[in-house]
């Protein structure tokens, strides 16, 4: 009772004091004319916040008009903040958490469910209708960005695969019929270098448009290795985008698409003991000095511990990640309904290095990882016609992933000889030769008028999973080599069935009921034959949609309570030969209740308001869990506990100031982000593996001559130059297995620069 209390009070808040986020911001500046995202967006002396053109459902419609908890955001607000990749989006979007681990690689979560578990993300990501099934493929830079949808909740019906906890999209601008051209320079603190620019129009008349756009970016580093005074914790990227767009009939368009993003990164983690002292759990006798500790002595004076953003290792952590593909999408009207065929590959191809001890010494355990994979998609996808009172969409799809990884860690046993301790490992090598998936499914929805203002949507999904595991291991010389293949099949039907009532012509309200599906597998890598069950996933939601006073408020939240079974999970087990590997499991039951809203209103033709707001109450309802690395391990009760990723409350806040300057105008914006204490296991806050709350604030001021095209761009990010705390891992010692500690990232320190931008 008390929980459903403090979530309807919460609820009340958000609806009438919280100034939540806008989806879309609206912004005067040009947008490209290929895409139609807003309309009525504001000049000199328009008081209107405009509407929200988004394509959700696989068809463009007014975001209010639609049963989804969805955020968008615009190529000028996406600008403005400084959203520049994935990660950035949790500045800008409640309820969404990103945390970036020790290798580089992200983890995001919306409404608490994880991309970070497993093989296959809970979290969807889109690029241009097209499903990006590897992290390298996720992470890569926004640039000549329409907008991004962020769709929270199960898109179970048509969505499919692995979007139980939402689905995040990411559209591109396409070729336009006009002749255009745009350019970009950034230039920041810590050497930050960034050009980026895009080109579109005609080719050969009205028919045949293209469009390239391309992004760099050069950044040595937050950071310094004192081993060597390099700077680290910085990237290197290379991307670029092609379109070519051919329309030769009336009613038939071909879009062919290519992108590739070359990056080089390198990443720093803090380590600290999380037992100094060695303390009693489960019977057993854990923790001690740090192996790094212990080397101190043996490397001498010399020795520094590295903290924060700076490194103290003579073996870079790092990852070399290149990845594209090509999309070809044809559409054909045939007046009662419009066909379209989407047919794309996809490979991404990355090579990580990894310091485990993170010292000066090259009697260290180093992993390296080289991982490669090759997807195929293809989706027949048949719309009603625009004029049509029902409203339907149905289509097949299949999609086909394999993946290959090589994980090879050797160990100078000098460490253990050195130290006087008993070599109890040995170099080995893991790999992974194949992990392939097999996706099929059959989904249907429409949307019929029973009443004047009132209408059901139904909708539903079969899927058909085939999952195959082939791994081979050789660790000498305490075990020989050794094999294994392993098979599994998963089926699923995710139905949905929604409710919406126009109460007028200002106001929407919407009721949901659906049910997503997250497929079951293997651990690849673990060297377990162990496989782990599907999710499933039970959404019941209440919300409402609102333009008010004259189109000068826009203002949308919901309730929902999202009911998990099998709820996939991170675990540590010991494997053959001593090692500590990641397996996945399932919880047994989670639940997860929660209230979300976003709000913009524009006061007066140069001053607006934004924000939003999530509060979540997610817990395990069902879980004993497996606590513990290496030859250390026992069982915790974790029913009650929070789920990772999961901030109990999060808001983003946003003012707007326009001020006339003849034929410049200048924006000045400022944003204000806040997430409750985020855990990072199953365990809360068990050892300390977690963050605290954290307040983050942004500014930028903009310059626009929209008659010259010129523009300029002053902004800051993390004005207060916070030290936040990006991820928080678990690990061991590498030489008893003992040693437990934590591996610490942290998000970006405050940064600031200017963009300048030319329009032709």
């Amino acid at each position: 009772m008390r929980s459903t209390a403090k979530l309807y009070l919460c609820g009340v808040a958000i609806c009438v004091t919280m100034p939540s986020a806008v989806h879309a911001q609206q912004d005067p500046r040009p947008m490209s004319e290929s895409v139609s995202q807003t309309t009525g967006a504001a000049d000199a002396t328009d008081t209107t916040v405009g509407e929200i053109i988004v394509t959700a459902q696989k068809r463009s419609e007014n975001v209010r008009d639609i049963p989804i908890s969805i955020v968008a955001l615009d190529q000028s607000r996406l600008q403005d903040s400084r959203v520049t990749n994935i990660v950035a989006l949790q500045t800008v979007v409640s309820g969404l958490a990103f945390a970036t681990n020790r290798e580089g690689t992200p983890a995001y979560a919306i409404r608490g469910v994880s991309s970070n578990v497993g093989v296959e993300s809970g979290v969807a990501v889109h690029l241009d209708g097209t499903y990006l099934g590897s992290k390298p493929d996720q992470s890569i830079p926004f640039y000549d960005v329409a907008r991004v949808e962020v769709l929270r909740g199960p898109q179970g019906t048509l969505y499919g695969r692995n979007a139980t906890g939402g689905s995040i999209n990411i559209i591109t601008n396409d070729p336009t019929s006009e002749p255009m051209a745009d350019v970009q320079a950034t230039f920041g603190n810590y050497r930050l270098a960034e050009a980026q620019g895009a080109v579109s129009g005609p080719i050969a008349g009205d028919n045949l448009l293209g469009r390239i756009a391309f992004k760099t970016t050069s950044l040595p580093g937050y950071g310094r290795n004192l081993s060597n005074n390099s700077r680290v914790n910085g990237a290197r990227t290379t991307s670029i985008r092609a379109k070519l767009a051919w329309e030769p009939s009336n009613n038939l368009k071909v879009l062919l698409s290519g992108d590739y993003t070359d990056t080089y990164s390198t990443f720093v983690d803090q380590l600290t003991a999380i037992f100094p002292t060695p303390v009693v759990r489960g019977g057993r006798t854990i923790g001690g000095e740090l192996t790094t500790n212990l080397l101190a002595p043996i490397l001498g004076p010399e020795y520094r511990e590295a903290l924060g953003y700076d490194s103290n290792r003579n073996l870079p952590n790092d990852r070399e990640s290149r990845t594209g593909g090509g999309a070809l999408r044809i559409t054909w009207d045939a007046d009662w309904a419009i066909l379209t065929s989407s047919t794309s590959y996809r490979a991404a191809n990355n090579h990580d290095r990894n310091d485990f001890i993170g010292t000066k010494s090259d009697a260290a355990y180093y992993k390296y990882n080289d991982f490669k994979q090759q997807q195929f998609s293809q989706e027949l996808n048949l719309n009603s016609a625009a004029s049509s009172k029902l409203k339907w969409t149905t289509g097949l799809f299949y999609y086909n992933v394999h993946r290959t990884s090589h994980y090879q860690a050797p160990l100078d046993t000098s460490v253990d000889a050195v130290l006087g301790l008993p070599t109890i490992k040995a170099d080995f090598q893991t790999a992974v030769p194949k992990y392939e998936t097999n996706s099929y499914a059959i989904y249907g929805q429409a949307s019929y008028p029973l009443l004047e203002r009132l209408s059901l949507t139904v909708g539903g999904r079969y899927s058909k999973e085939r999952v195959f595991d082939s791994e081979w291991q050789f660790i000498t010389p305490l075990v020989p080599y050794s094999s294994f293949e392993k098979k599994a099949h998963f089926n699923a039907f995710t139905p949905k069935a929604a409710l919406e009532w126009k109460v007028s012509s200002e106001l929407n309200v919407y009721a949901t009921a659906s049910r997503g599906f997250k497929s079951g597998g293997f651990s690849p890598g673990s060297f377990v034959s162990q496989g782990f069950a599907p999710e499933h996933v039970n959404n019941y939601e209440l919300g409402a949609k609102a333009s008010l006073a004259g189109g000068r408020m826009r203002f949308n939240a919901a309730v929902f309570q999202m009911d998990y079974t099998n709820l996939q999970v991170n675990t540590n087990i010991l494997s053959a030969g001593g090692t500590p590997q990641l397996l996945v499991t399932n919880a047994a039951k989670a639940r997860i209740r929660g209230v979300e809203g976003d709000y913009a209103l524009r006061l007066t033709p140069w001053f607006s308001v934004d924000g939003n707001a999530t509060y979540l109450d997610a817990k395990y309802l069902e879980f004993l869990a497996a606590y513990g690395l290496g030859i250390v391990g026992f069982n915790i009760d974790a029913a009650g506990n929070r789920l990772p990723g999961a901030p109990a409350f999060s808001a983003n806040l946003g003012a707007n100031i326009k001020i006339p300057l003849g034929d410049w105008t200048a924006d000045l914006r400022g944003e204000f982000n806040h997430q409750s204490r985020i855990y990072y296991t199953a365990f809360e806050n068990l050892d300390g593996i977690s963050r605290p709350a954290a307040n983050v604030e942004n500014a930028s001021l903009h310059f626009a001559s929209p008659n010259s095209g010129w523009s300029s761009t002053l902004w800051i990010r993390n004005i207060g130059n916070k030290r936040i705390i990006s991820n928080t891992q678990e690990n061991y010692d590498n030489v008893l297995y003992t040693g437990y500690f934590r591996s610490t990232t942290f998000q970006p320190p405050r940064t600031f620069g200017l963009t300048v931008e030319r329009k032709f």
